[in-house]
Order: C-alpha cells, then structure tokens, then sequence
C-alpha cells in the first residue's frame, strides 16, 4: 500500500492552493476540516483499531502535530466550529451510564478525555431519569461547549429545557434550566421548537417562535459562557405567512449528527440567526414564494430586509 497521499486542497487561511504530503499510516483519511490551519481526520474504515489520528497542518503546510483519540464508542461526532480554539469529540448522541463522553483537543494537540454527568445537572432541578434526557443540540462557541437538554415531563404536560455549559479553559461545567417548551402549544403551532442561533464572545443564543397576544414572535434566549441568563431579546415578525419547511442543517454540531443518524429532521416557520450582534429570522414565505430575511431595517423597525429570487415550494411543507 502507498504509504503517502498526495492532498490537494484550498486552504482558505492563506488564500491560495497548497500541495501538501502528509504520510499515511493504516487509517484512512476521512474528513478534511478548516481550524487553525487544516485538521485531518484519519480512522479505520473497517473498525478494526479503537482510536482515531488527528493531523493538524498549519498555513505553511508544515505539519505541526498528530494525536490519537480513542472514543468510546463505535462513533465519534466532531463538533467544531471556526471560531473556536478548542475541538471535540462527542462519543454520545444519548446518555450512556448517566453520561456524555467525549475528548477536548486544543491547538497545541493536548487531548483530555472527559464526560458530561447528566445526573449531576438534572438533579439540581428534581429529576433523577438521564435515560430520558434527549440531546437536543451540541454547539462549539468561543468561550464554551453548549449541550441543550430536553426532558419530557407528562404529569406536567411540559418539555424541560436545560443548557450546560462547559468552558473550554478549565473544564467546569454550568447549568440552568430554559424556559419549558410546551407540546400541546407545538401540536397548535403557537410553538416552535428552541434552535440555536449563533455567539460571539460575549453570549450563546438561541431562540424560537412563538404565537402570542395575536403576534408572531421570535424570542431570543440569550447565556454567557457559565450559562447564565442576559437580557432576553424578542420582536414581532409582520406580513408573516410562512411555508413549513424542515429545518437541515450542514454544520459541525450536535444537531446535524441527529439529523443524521435518526433523521431528526425539525419542521419550522423558520430560523432564527444571530451574527454581528444583529438578530435575523429566515423564512420560506408563502406570499411572494422565496426566502425572505427578516430584521431590523435602517429605521430600526422589524421588516423584511432581504429576499431571494428563486421560488419556494408551494406545498405547506417545504425541505429548505
């Protein structure tokens, strides 16, 4: 077998094409990933050896350190994200012994193996059932790993929500219990479900739809980086008429290998964005029949401040 591979990619960091040698052992090179340069991702296609090798090559194309992991189970989830300096992989889609296992990579290459104890966070709010807990989402910000819990609870007739925020310097891990989702409000369509849209340093953001007071709203549910609550943001969307679409997405978060491995696809009015300290809703809209993008305009007001030219599905249920 050829012991080295030849790699021709485009690394954005430094703007050009690079041809870049990198020596290949027994595994196979599966996942290419824009970080501090370029991580590649190297396992057994055949599930015959326990651990993965990472490969970090830096702008130069110099290779500048190659790791193992060793999941813990026959999958491993990257969650990554660009703005980020620290990676990980997510062992667990569901609680396994009461917990989430996974390893924390940093620039330099350090792995720490380590695991989220789902009983240690529920039972501060008087529940003693992690089985049940779905992972709604796992998000990789500046400052910290975000897991969105979910429990049903049917004598209340309510979903609980709870973010765990784990830092990504030290490790400790913060709580606190969202505001509940409520199902019957979902099946009516006055609901939505809670969605991540976006960070900075600052603050983690999510956010869903709701149907209030004979308004459409899309409320803003704001943390920092120890998963304390900030000021809440919420507006009311005009001319609303959205087409029910799925909501896919195509990043490295939890939500995607969800998606993925149990077809997890979520139907939405739409999806709330964060980005540059400005709130979006994206919507396929059954009025003019094309995306359309709402947020504040140049007046301060809530409209729609952008649309794409192409038509959307005219069925209520729109994959987009």
């Amino acid at each position: 077998m050829n012991r080295f591979l030849l790699l021709t990619m485009l690394l954005t960091a430094i703007g050009a094409y690079s041809q870049i040698e990198v020596k290949k052992d027994k595994l196979a090179f599966q996942e290419l990933v824009e970080w501090n340069g370029v991580l590649v991702v190297a396992e057994d296609p055949k599930n015959k050896v326990d651990f993965k090798e990472l490969i970090l090559i830096n702008s130069d194309g110099e290779v500048r350190w190659r790791k193992l992991i060793y999941p813990k189970s026959s999958s491993s989830y990257l969650v990554q994200s660009s703005n980020s300096d620290y990676i990980y992989f997510i062992d667990d889609l569901a609680p396994v012994n009461n917990a989430i296992r996974y390893n924390q990579i940093n620039q330099s290459g350090s792995v720490t193996p380590t695991k989220l104890d789902i009983l240690n966070v529920i039972r501060n709010y008087g529940y003693r059932t992690p089985d049940d807990i779905v992972i709604e989402n796992i998000v990789n910000t500046p400052a910290a790993l975000v897991f969105h819990l979910s429990l049903s609870v049917s004598d209340k007739d309510i979903i609980e929500n709870f973010f765990v925020s784990i830092t990504h310097h030290n490790n400790r891990m913060y709580h606190w219990k969202a505001p509940e989702s409520h199902p019957d409000l979902i099946k009516e369509g006055k609901e939505g479900p809670i969605l991540y849209a976006g960070s900075d340093n600052e603050a983690i953001y999510f956010a869903r739809y709701t149907f209030q007071a004979n308004n459409h709203r899309v409320n803003y549910i704001p943390i920092d980086s120890k998963a304390k609550p900030l000021n809440a943001y919420n507006y009311s969307i005009p001319d609303f008429n959205p087409i029910i679409s799925e909501q896919k997405i195509y990043s490295n978060e939890g939500r995607y290998y969800r998606n993925k491995e149990e077809g997890d696809n979520r139907e939405v009015n739409g999806i709330p964005v964060y980005v540059d300290n400005k709130y979006y809703y994206i919507v396929n809209d059954a009025t003019t029949q094309s995306m359309v993008v709402y947020g504040s305009n140049e007046s301060g007001d809530i409209a729609k401040i952008a649309a794409t030219s192409s038509l959307a599905n005219e069925s209520r249920k729109y994959s987009g």
